[in-house]
């Protein structure tokens, strides 16, 4: 719809309701109609006009002109109340918009300040979300529901009972070859060899 229909639309919807927004003023317009018809068109015969006259059937049809009348005044403000809408409308939306522009900037600007996360050691064995040891020539078989490494080293603070994270999977242990540990001062250091794991499950997420 173009301009000027959406003008003759709101033009119209404006005069429909200032005449027909309840049925009781819809009658009481068509009676107010009729009554300025009926008085015109006597006053005029009083006047000694016949009733065939040309001029007393117009001027007695004159009060039916009010609804045109009405939609012309309706249509002259209609260019202003329809730009007045508009304006509001592009207002608003500008100011949406802007409230959005103003969140992804501080998000953006949230995002530059954090530091990216580090990234996991795809070697590293976890638990908790905190590295506990680094595995040495792994084998897995996820078909077979079994893992098995050479050495899990860097282990002192791994507990060997608790299930584990390692890559894509969550493994519990089964068996250890060998079980070294020592202590150099307030270091401590541990490492396993020949071990053997099942794997419970795939982990739910990856980091």
């Amino acid at each position: 719809m173009g301009y000027w229909g959406q003008v003759h639309r709101r033009a119209w919807r404006k005069t429909a309701t200032d005449i027909a927004a309840t049925p009781l003023r819809c009658l009481a317009w068509l009676l107010a109609q009729a009554v300025g018809a009926v008085a015109v068109w006597f006053a005029l015969g009083h006047l000694g006009l016949p009733s065939d006259d040309i001029g007393r059937r117009i001027a007695s049809a004159v009060p039916f002109l009010s609804l045109p009348l009405l939609y012309l005044r309706r249509l002259a403000g209609a260019p202003a109340s329809l730009y007045h809408e508009l304006r509001n409308e592009m207002e608003d939306r500008q100011s949406t918009d802007a409230g959005r522009i103003a969140n992804l900037e501080r998000e953006i600007a949230r995002l530059k300040a954090e530091p990216p996360p580090a990234s996991r050691d795809p070697d590293g064995i976890f638990q908790n979300g905190v590295q506990v040891g680094r595995v040495i020539l792994a084998l897995t078989d996820p078909v077979a529901g079994s893992a098995s490494f050479q050495q899990i080293v860097e282990a002192a603070d791994f507990d060997t009972s608790a299930e584990f994270d390692y890559r894509d999977w969550v493994l519990r242990l089964e068996g250890v070859g060998g079980d070294m540990r020592s202590q150099i001062g307030g270091t401590r250091s541990r490492s396993l060899s020949r071990v053997v794991c099942r794997i419970e499950r795939k982990r739910a997420w990856r980091d």
